[in-house]
């Protein structure tokens, strides 16, 4: 599955600001704890994101939602990896951006 936009794209934020559930939207909410640990300002998540982004992938990818959540599940994961690499090597990850 393909990202309608990369994480730290303008797109997801305006997203994440407008209450809009997208499938990026809700992927950054379930990294909210690192997200922020890591220095992004993810907004405050008022229910279990983990469930809503499962609930819409199986809306449109049915019995192969299990394996998309998974494969995204990945994807943020290794995006947070690599932005904890970059914080912890003291690169400014968000001049960047």
């Amino acid at each position: 599955m393909r990202f309608r936009a990369p994480i730290w794209s303008g797109r997801v934020w305006a997203d994440l600001g407008a209450g809009v559930e997208s499938i990026e939207s809700l992927l950054v909410l379930v990294g909210t704890p690192r997200l922020r640990r890591i220095g992004f300002d993810v907004p405050d998540r008022l229910y279990f994101p983990e469930d809503r982004l499962y609930e819409k992938l199986a809306e449109i990818h049915g019995d192969g939602a299990h394996s998309k959540y998974n494969a995204l599940i990945r994807t943020l994961v290794s995006f947070e990896r690599a932005a904890e690499s970059l914080v912890g090597h003291g690169t400014d990850f968000f001049a960047a951006r």
